[in-house]
């Protein structure tokens, strides 16, 4: 991970607690990236944020549909907050507002 392009960056990913959006959560951590994961379940966010902690990642979880305006405004705000900034999106949701 040393050296990576993306040690030190913030990254949001919507979707994020299974499959493919979980993969990229996972990978921008496992790079050094600083993550905020999303998915509608709240349960599941838990679940995922705490499988990244304990990998030693800088992780965060703001469950609820990135359609409702409020959660999207969030996730943001969440990565701002807790890590300075906001540098990669990656969104899974056709119908997000993010």
């Amino acid at each position: 991970m040393e050296g990576s392009a993306l040690r030190g960056k913030r990254a949001v990913v919507t979707g994020s607690t299974r499959g493919l959006g979980f993969a990229f959560a996972r990978e921008l951590a496992e790079q050094g990236a600083s993550v905020v994961i999303n998915g509608r379940d709240a349960r599941a966010c838990a679940k995922a944020e705490a499988q990244l902690s304990a990998s030693g990642t800088a992780v965060a979880s703001v469950p609820g549909s990135v359609a409702d305006e409020q959660v999207a405004e969030q996730l943001i705000a969440t990565c701002v907050d807790r890590f300075g900034g906001v540098d990669l999106l990656v969104n899974k949701d056709r119908k997000s507002v993010v």
